[in-house]
Parts: structure tokens; C-alpha cells; sequence
């Protein structure tokens, strides 16, 4: 079956099921790399920069995130393609792992160096996550197409791999750093990790645009954001976004759980992380800690989207929500004291957590590609920008608050998130938008 290529790309291939399968992998791979290098530097800001630099530049490179998601990756893609937006983007990131290197080194130029990478950075994320997203939702509509496999069913599997991949490799380069600060220090951390983005960025040029199909079967819905054909201007193509999350109400009831999901990896960080693991076994230990979480996504991932194709992804988003709002509670309920008296033990707070996040990173995924298959670089644009949004305001926020307040703000949008997920799929069981 002849399927031509995304936009950017003026090849026709013959594409086969396991074609497009190592190839979204490859690109899995590379992305994944790229973004572990990413997240394993977010941890070391306050550390390595000190908490007010260190601070400032992560609460930079959200705000440009999120804007960057909102207003210019949707239109971007639908122009260029996601195959170029992702070789793009992770050469971005590579300035931002640049960056901290260089404020690192040269005292002089740290803040400069720091806020200027991180501004970098967070423009690619908006990009890149977008990018990926639609690449997702394309590859995935390929594999259903040449294997005769329900959509549903693909984009489960698709949404699952790509998490597996993406949280395991996160899982390394948390777990690489702390090794390497303890053999030869920082600045080591930064030389391998800014070889490793290179040669990630480097090798995602080789990766094949995504196989677009046409729904000859009309199958899928009408894309609900509209594409002027003879429209020219690239700046009336950065609404798609906003004109998405207007328009449908599905989009606006799946909000509530991506940012439960933003405030709870909020609330750890600077509760749980700043707080309690600090002062019960240590800052050194936090890096072996938060491994926990993208540990244990890894290893569900895979499971949670295999068992999603036989139940259904309905109950697994709410279990999703579930485990957002007991990380609020159950810390909640527990006294600052019994927290800290836990240690170690206080590690299970984490392993719900990452159940949570593999539901994020798979489930939710896939149902975003369940509901607007027609309109993917949209709405994987909104997904972004609801969940590091929410992490922005929340890097801001959260240090002001007391832990009633904070575990009240993240476990009630987790009560919210259920109502609206109960709300969203209803609404898609009735063919509204």
C-alpha cells in the first residue's frame, strides 16, 4: 500500500506494518534521549546553580513551554510536518543542556547563559511534545491501516510504547547523574549529557516522516478546527490550538486531569522532594527517590494500555485521577513528623505516583488521540499546555503555600478530573465534540 509522506516531505512510500513500527521507535528513542537529558538537568538546578538562578530558570522555561504549545507549535506543525518540528526542536534542546553547562563554568555569565537556554528550551518543549504527538497519531492510523487493527487498539499500543520508552530512558539519566556526581562530579554531568542530546539530535534527522493515510473508509470524524486550504499565512494557523479547546467540550473536560497531573508532580517536588525526603534521608538521596516515578511508569505502562484495549480507557483515566488525589491525601493526613519518621518507607508515595504517570503518559495520550484524530497537532498542543501550565504556575505558586493548601489545590482538581473525564467520554460515546 503506497502512503504518502506527512508535509515537509515529498517521498511516496511503501510503507509495511513493521516499517512504521521501527520507525516510530526510532524516533521513541532519540526524543526519549534528548528529554532524559532534559529532566536530568531540571533536577540539578537548584543544586548545581543555586535555588535562586536555578529556580528562575526552570520557572523560564515552563512559562516559554506553555506559551510556546499554546501559540506556535499547532501551527507550525500542521506547516512543516512533525518529523521537521522534532529534528528542530531536539536541537534546541541541545542549546539549553549548552547552556547550563556554560553557566556551570563561567560564573560570570551564569544568569544570562541560563535564563537565555532555558528560554530555548522551553520554546522547543511546546514544539516538541506537540510534534510528537501528532507523529503518534499519525503512525499510529498507518499501523491500523496496513494490519487491519482497530484505531483504538493502535493508538493504546503506540501510546504505551512510546511511554515505556520514553520514562525508561528518563529513568536512566536521573540514575546516570547521581552516579556521576559521585565518580567525578557536575561538570562531567553536563559533558555527557550534552554528547548524548548531540548525537540523539543528530540521528533524528534520519528519522522518516510519519506515514499520513487518507480516511478513504471514513472512519474518523471531521477534523473540528477547520483548514483553509488557500490560506497562505502561517500566523492565522497559531490559534488552532485555542480555537480547539473552545470548540470542543471534551477538551475542555479532559483539562481538569492534566492538571491534576501538573500540580502533583508540583506538590512532590516541592513538598514532598523539598520537605520531607530532605530532611528524613537526605538531599542526596532525592535523585534515587524521584527515579522511583518514572520507574515504576515504565514498567506499567505497557501493562495499563494492553489491559486499557480490553476495558476500556475510561476506567483507567479515573484510576489515573485516583492516584493524583491520594498523593494529596495521604500526605495530607499524615502529620510533617510521621512523614519524615517513614524514611525510606515514605517511597510508596512515589510508586503512586508513577501509576499515575503511566497513565498520563500512555492512556490519556491515546484517548487524546481517540477523541481528535482529525485534529492531533491541536490537541496534543492543549494536552501540553494544560499540564505545563499548571506546572508553571505551580513552580511560582507552591512556594508560598502552606502543605494544607497545596494538597488541597491538588487533590480537589484530582476530584475534578474524575467528573470531567465521566463528562468527556459520555460526550464522545455521543458523537459531540
Amino acid at each position: 500500500m503506497i502512503v504518502p509522506s506527512e508535509p515537509g516531505s515529498t517521498e511516496h512510500t511503501e510503507w509495511t506494518s513493521t516499517m512504521i513500527l521501527g520507525n516510530f521507535i526510532f524516533m521513541a528513542v532519540c526524543f526519549a534521549t534528548v528529554l532524559g537529558t532534559v529532566t536530568g538537568l531540571l533536577a540539578l538546578a537548584s543544586a548545581s546553580l543555586g535555588n535562586e538562578l536555578g529556580g528562575t530558570s526552570s520557572g523560564t522555561l515552563y512559562i516559554c513551554y506553555t506559551l510556546s504549545a499554546l501559540l506556535t507549535a499547532a501551527g507550525l506543525v500542521q506547516n512543516f510536518g512533525s518529523k521537521a518540528i522534532l529534528s528542530v526542536g531536539v536541537f534546541s534542546y541541545g542549546i539549553y543542556v549548552g547552556g547550563f553547562l556554560l553557566a556551570s563554568e563561567v560564573p560570570d555569565v551564569a544568569w544570562v547563559a541560563a535564563i537565555a537556554a532555558s528560554a530555548v528550551g522551553g520554546i522547543a518543549a511546546g514544539w516538541v511534545w506537540t510534534a510528537q504527538g501528532d507523529f503518534l497519531s499519525k503512525s499510529s492510523k498507518a499501523y491500523a491501516k496496513v494490519t487491519g487493527t482497530e484505531i483504538k487498539k493502535c493508538n493504546s499500543f503506540f501510546g504505551g510504547l512510546f511511554a515505556t520508552i520514553f520514562v525508561g530512558l528518563e529513568v536512566v539519566f536521573k540514575t546516570l547523574s547521581s552516579l556521576i556526581q559521585i565518580w567525578s562530579g557536575t561538570t562531567l554531568v553536563y559533558v555527557v549529557y550534552a554528547c548524548c542530546a548531540g548525537i540523539a539530535a543528530v540521528l533524528m534527522c534520519f528519522v522518516r516522516a510519519a506515514p499520513e493515510i487518507e480516511d478513504t473508509d471514513n472512519q474518523l470524524e471531521k477534523p473540528l478546527v477547520e483548514r483553509d486550504e488557500d490560506e497562505n499565512l502561517w500566523l492565522k494557523k497559531v490559534k488552532v490550538a485555542s480555537a480547539l479547546w473552545v470548540n470542543s467540550r471534551k477538551m475542555k473536560f479532559l483539562t481538569f486531569l492534566n492538571m491534576a497531573f501538573g500540580f502533583t508532580v508540583s506538590f512532590i517536588n516541592f513538598y514532598v522532594n523539598g520537605t520531607i525526603v530532605k530532611n528524613s534521608i537526605g538531599a542526596e538521596n532525592i535523585g534515587w527517590m524521584a527515579a522511583i516515578i518514572p520507574g515504576v511508569a515504565t514498567i506499567l505502562s505497557g501493562p495499563y494500555a494492553y489491559i486499557s484495549n480490553s476495558i476500556g480507557k475510561q476506567p483507567f483515566m479515573i484510576f489515573g485521577a485516583i492516584n493524583y488525589t491520594a498523593v494529596a491525601f495521604i500526605v495530607l493526613a499524615l502529620s510533617e513528623e510521621t512523614l519524615k519518621d517513614l524514611g525510606w518507607g515514605i517511597s510508596f508515595i512515589y510508586v503512586i505516583a508513577g501509576s499515575g504517570r503511566a497513565v498520563f503518559e500512555s492512556t490519556n495520550k491515546a484517548t487524546f488521540a481517540d477523541f481528535f484524530p482529525n485534529d492531533a497537532p491541536g490537541a496534543f498542543a492543549n494536552l501540553m499546555f494544560q499540564s505545563g501550565g499548571t506546572s508553571a504556575v505551580a513552580f511560582f505558586l507552591f512556594p508560598y503555600l502552606n502543605k494544607f493548601t497545596m494538597a488541597l489545590i491538588t487533590g480537589g482538581t484530582g476530584i475534578l478530573a474524575i467528573f470531567g473525564l465521566l463528562c468527556a467520554f459520555s460526550a464522545h460515546r455521543r458523537g459531540q465534540h
